[in-house]
């Protein structure tokens, strides 16, 4: 049965309902308000902790001085590799030092990534360099790497990243190399005209590594990702790609030279950083429209069909990549650890093979997910949270800290995620 119910109170009910809505908004701000100051003041006891046991270390950021950036801004895209001159590597490399002084260890590597196909499709000779971008490798200064504090703040000093440059940590670099990201091998694969600096470390590494051993399938994958997904969106109804609306002319550069790269693993063609464009029918086609497309005589859509066309042969190709990842060699792996540790020794207790057999903690360790782990290499075990200061009570769950030791190449090289 059906009940009229009168405007007036549903009126009154409506107005009671409201505020209960503004309530919850309110308690939820508060409540995240809440944790945030919770964690505030947990750093703070953290650091007032470390103070008082003379442990503290402060953490510094990049603080990188803008005006020295501006200058080295406009040497870097001021030129090509096919016209760097060493005295203009030098003054790239002497600002570089200048710039990173006291935040890093040492600088590894520099070099200059052009792309061909946004250099080839400018008229004016200024602006063919004004895509480049300097690509840094460098060891972080040991007191941040072994640091305590999260993964996050890590990176605020592993990674920078300014558009004209990007630098990184080298077991950074490392990780990006292992997981076929595309600057990183783009960067390793740099011609020596592009190159700024390399030391005699990174020279070692290129005789380490095969330069088409990098180029894995998941490398291929990422390239043709990437090339299409900075572009397009699918329409809503008909689902058909369409250009992105904040898409530019040189993002199309980037992607037909991602294309490139792509082309050139599948191959099994080694890469290059600067290469010739315009050598085939198809390129010569690519290349005009991109020169024209700057000129306002050819339409974002041209060159998406032009685009589409490549990436379709790309993608139908991939499965003759019959490698999906880079496999991380005991040679490469001890060039990482030694780019960290800079030949440091550390005398661990060895252990018989004999001993290996004997693994007391076993069962605990299964029940906690650390199968990986031996018992050999366990340091402490212990209960945490209200049992550790003895707060326990029969309803208290029980979580525990463990503490063991891992080999030192195999924290000093890929990074955390990277080895989970």
């Amino acid at each position: 049965m059906l009940h009229h119910i009168p405007a007036r109170v549903f009126a009154l009910r409506s107005r009671f309902l409201i505020p209960s809505c503004r309530a919850c908004t309110k308690q939820m701000y508060n409540s995240q308000k809440a944790g945030n100051d919770s964690i505030t003041t947990l750093n703070s006891l953290c650091d007032l902790k470390s103070h008082l046991k003379d442990t503290q270390f402060i953490f510094r950021p990049f603080s990188l001085d803008h005006n020295e950036l501006s200058l080295l801004h406009d040497l870097v895209v001021s030129h090509t590799p096919d016209n760097f001159h060493e005295g203009t590597k030098a003054k790239i490399a002497k600002k570089i030092t200048k710039i990173f002084d006291g935040y890093i260890k040492r600088l590894v590597y520099a070099t200059i990534l052009t792309c061909p196909w946004f250099s080839g499709s400018q008229l004016e000779e200024f602006s063919k360099a004004r895509n480049n971008v300097l690509y840094i490798v460098f060891v972080s200064r040991d007191e941040q790497f072994f640091s305590l504090k999260n993964q996050h703040e890590k990176e605020l000093c592993d990674i920078i990243d300014r558009g004209f440059m990007f630098a990184c940590d080298v077991r950074h670099f490392g990780g990006q190399l292992h997981h076929g990201d595309d600057r990183a091998v783009e960067a390793f694969c740099s011609p020596p005209e592009s190159i700024i600096f390399s030391s005699p470390e990174w020279i070692n590494l290129s005789s380490l590594l095969d330069p088409v051993s990098l180029l894995t399938r998941t490398f291929v994958k990422r390239c043709v990702g990437k090339s299409v997904g900075s572009l397009v969106k699918k329409k809503p109804v008909s689902g058909r790609l369409e250009v992105r609306d904040d898409a530019l002319l040189s993002n199309f550069c980037d992607s037909f030279r991602l294309l490139s790269y792509a082309e050139s693993a599948i191959n099994r063609k080694p890469i290059t950083s600067w290469f010739s464009v315009g050598v085939t029918e198809e390129e010569k086609e690519i290349l005009q429209s991109l020169t024209q497309a700057f000129e306002g005589l050819v339409h974002k859509e041209q060159l998406l069909e032009l685009l589409l066309k490549v990436e379709q042969r790309v993608t139908e190709g991939i499965e003759k990549v019959h490698t999906s990842r880079l496999k991380c060699t005991i040679d490469y792996g001890e060039w990482l650890t030694k780019m960290r540790m800079e030949g440091a020794n550390f005398l661990l207790p060895q252990k018989l093979e004999s001993d290996l057999h004997v693994d007391p903690h076993r069962d605990f360790l299964d029940s906690l997910y650390l199968r990986s782990i031996h018992s050999h290499d366990v340091i402490l075990i212990a209960k945490a949270g209200s049992h550790m200061y003895n707060l326990a009570v029969p309803t208290s769950d029980t979580d525990y800290v463990v503490v063991y030791r891992k080999p030192t190449h195999g924290y000093s090289t890929l990074p955390p995620v990277m080895t989970r």
